[in-house]
C-alpha cells in the first residue's frame, strides 16, 4: 500500500493518466506532521456500520454540511444515487485500530459523468493541523483521477480560511460565489474547481 507521503507523486501520475486504480486504503509507514511515530494512518471506504461515527464527526464540526440520520443511511442503500465515502483514522493517537474513536475524518463525493463534486469533508477539531485533511483530500483526488475524472468541484464558507488554504494547496482554483448559500449563520459560499485531466 502507498504511504501517505507518496500521495503527491500518485496524484501527479494520475493527472498524466498513468494510474489505472489507486487502493482505497493504505497504511502509512512514516509519521505525519504533528503525529507521534506510533500513529497508524488508515484511509478506507466507509461502510453502513460507520454511520454513527460519521454523524459524530459531523456534529463536532461547525463548518461541516449538516445532514440528518436518514441522509447518512441513504449513502449505503442499494439503488440510491451513487456516492463514495472515505474515512481516515489515526490509531495509536486517538484510539486502538478497531475503535470508533480512532476515526477522525471523512469525505463524501458524488460522480456526475466525468466530473465529481465533494459534498462533505470533515476532520475532527481534535485532529486538525496534523496533515490528515490534506492526506484524505489527496487520496480522494488520486482515486477520482484514477477513475478518469476530469475535474472536482466543491464549495466552502467564505470565512473558512483553513479549508480554503487546504483546497488551494491541492490545486483548487476559485471560480465563483454563491450568495447566502449557507445558513446558521448565513454566509456566501466560495466555489472551487480542481482540474485533474487535460481535455483533448
Amino acid at each position: 500500500m502507498p504511504p501517505v507521503q507518496s500521495l503527491l507523486e500518485a496524484l501527479a501520475h494520475a493527472e498524466k493518466g498513468a494510474v489505472e486504480s489507486i487502493p482505497i486504503s493504505y497504511h502509512s509507514s512514516k509519521p505525519m506532521s504533528n503525529l507521534p511515530p506510533s500513529a497508524d494512518i488508515l484511509i478506507r471506504a466507509a461502510r453502513a456500520e460507520d454511520v454513527p461515527v460519521l454523524q459524530r464527526l459531523e456534529q463536532e464540526s461547525e463548518t461541516a454540511a449538516h445532514w440528518g440520520a436518514a441522509e447518512y443511511q441513504k449513502l449505503f442503500q442499494p439503488g440510491a444515487a451513487v456516492r463514495r465515502v472515505w474515512i481516515i483514522s489515526a490509531a495509536g493517537e486517538f484510539g486502538s485500530e478497531q475503535s470508533p474513536e480512532s476515526v477522525v475524518g471523512f469525505l463524501v463525493a458524488r460522480p456526475v459523468g466525468p466530473e465529481w463534486e465533494i459534498e462533505n469533508i470533515v476532520i475532527s477539531p481534535r485532529a486538525r493541523r496534523r496533515g490528515l485533511g490534506s492526506a484524505l483530500l489527496r487520496h480522494f483526488l488520486a482515486e477520482a483521477a484514477g477513475q478518469g475524472a476530469a475535474a472536482v468541484h466543491l464549495e466552502v464558507r467564505e470565512s473558512n480560511a483553513p479549508a480554503r488554504r487546504l483546497y488551494v494547496s491541492c490545486g483548487a482554483v476559485e471560480n465563483g460565489r454563491r450568495k447566502a448559500y449557507y445558513r446558521r449563520p448565513e454566509e456566501d459560499a466560495i466555489t472551487y474547481v480542481i482540474r485533474l485531466l487535460q481535455s483533448g
